[in-house]
C-alpha cells in the first residue's frame, strides 16, 4: 500500500532545506508501509528482536518491526533521470520525510539528498550522493545512534537515461 509520494525539488523545498545550482532538479521518493510477509526477517535468540530485513542490517529500527519503508527513490537533474537502485535504500526504514527537520536536498554536481529515520536507538541519517557524470553511481554514507562517529558507506553503480 502506498503510504505517500514526496517529491523534493528546487522550487518545492524551503529555503533552508535546500541548495540549487541546477534549476530543474528533483527527486522523488515514495514511502509505504512495512509489511512484513514481503520481507525475509532475520530475528535474534529471543524471536522477537529483528536483527535482519532481507539479508541487510536495518537502520530506522532497535529490534522492533519497522513501520515504514522507502519503496521507490529517483532524481532528475535538467534532463537527466536516474533511478536509485533499490539495494542503496533497502536497509533504511521509518524514513522521516518532512521538511526541514527530515531532509536536505543539494542540488549541485553530484546531488545530495539526506534524510533522517528511526528513533531513541535506532535513529540515523542517510545521505545519497548521485553522481551522473562520466561513471554513474550513487555512494550512500549511514550514521547510526549510538554510534554517530561509524559511518557505512557503500558505492552502488547507477543507470541514467539523458
Amino acid at each position: 500500500m502506498l503510504k505517500a509520494m514526496i517529491v523534493f525539488g528546487a522550487s518545492l523545498l524551503c529555503a533552508a532545506c535546500h541548495e540549487a545550482s541546477i534549476p530543474e532538479c528533483e527527486f522523488r521518493v515514495t514511502t509505504g508501509r512495512f509489511v512484513s510477509k514481503d520481507h525475509r526477517l532475520t530475528y535474534y535468540n529471543d524471536g522477537t528482536t529483528v536483527i535482519g530485513i532481507d539479508g541487510h542490517e536495518p537502520s530506522g529500527t532497535d529490534g522492533d518491526i519497522p513501520q515504514s519503508e522507502i519503496r521507490f527513490l529517483s532524481l532528475q537533474l535538467g534532463s537527466t533521470t536516474c533511478d536509485v537502485p533499490p539495494e542503496a535504500y533497502a536497509s533504511v526504514f521509518n524514513p522521516h520525510v518532512d521538511c526541514p527537520e527530515g531532509c536536505m536536498l543539494k542540488c549541485t554536481s553530484p546531488a545530495l539528498l539526506r534524510l533522517t529515520g528511526g528513533d531513541g536507538a535506532g535513529a540515523y541519517t542517510v545521505e545519497w550522493y548521485v553522481d551522473t557524470n562520466a561513471e554513474p553511481a550513487v555512494l550512500r554514507h549511514i550514521w547510526e545512534q549510538p554510534n554517530p562517529d561509524e559511518v557505512k558507506t557503500r558505492r552502488f553503480p547507477l543507470e541514467v537515461r539523458r
